[in-house]
């Protein structure tokens, strides 16, 4: 999933890799999800991953939310947001008027 997640301008193929990738990492949805994460992780995806964060596309937005929320447990990743200074665009998606998009911020 992590190659789709690269790709220049192929938005559904994108999305439905985001939602994919969202459930898998979810402890509640998979009984792999841990392996998954570590498939993942040695991937480098998250790095991919928090550009969507900045998609002006909603949905690709609330699935990228989802993602980093089955993801994020991880100590070196809530170092990467920092780095990264993604941690303000998370408060800006926590704020936002949509509720879907608080929901998941």
């Amino acid at each position: 999933l992590v190659p789709i997640l690269s790709l220049d301008g192929q938005l559904g193929l994108q999305q439905a890799a985001l939602l994919i990738l969202g459930n898998m990492c979810s402890e509640e949805v998979d009984g792999h999800a841990a392996a998954t994460k570590a498939i993942f992780k040695l991937s480098h995806g998250f790095e991919y991953l928090l550009q969507f964060l900045f998609s002006p596309d909603w949905l690709t937005v609330i699935y990228a939310l989802g993602a980093v929320q089955n993801t994020c447990r991880d100590p070196d990743y809530w170092t990467l947001l920092r780095q990264l200074r993604v941690t303000k665009r998370l408060e800006e998606l926590a704020h936002s008027e949509d509720a879907h998009v608080q929901r998941f911020a």
